[in-house]
């Protein structure tokens, strides 16, 4: 089989127009690629953000009373309120014994 010049330069030009064509599609195929990386990138440091709001959020919840603690805490509030109560009762009972005794030591001056 003899190969003359003109099909060897049929042959190249065949081949060269094939792996332009090659190249011309993995260029528009990888273009998007490229734009998803970059889109990617930017993602990543939203992703990082959201990460460390996450993590703030964590803490701020591990950090507040749970359902027994308040209940807890409510208890003694009211237990608070009942002593409050009673305090108040003595504190008026002290102030009617000191009101009558400023009265007796008013009368007693001006009796003198």
């Amino acid at each position: 089989m003899d190969v003359t010049l003109n099909q060897i330069v049929a042959l190249a030009a065949g081949v060269s127009v094939l792996l332009s064509l090659g190249l011309t599609v993995w260029t528009l195929l990888s273009s998007g690629s490229r734009q998803n990386g970059k889109r990617l990138d930017g993602m990543d440091g939203r992703l990082g953000e959201v990460e460390r709001s996450l993590e703030r959020l964590d803490v701020t919840i591990r950090s507040m009373p749970d359902r027994e603690m308040v209940h807890r805490i409510e208890l003694q509030v009211s237990q608070l309120a009942g002593r409050m109560d009673v305090a108040s009762e003595r504190l008026g009972s002290i102030a009617a014994i000191s009101e009558r005794m400023q009265e007796l030591l008013l009368s007693r001056s001006e009796k003198d």
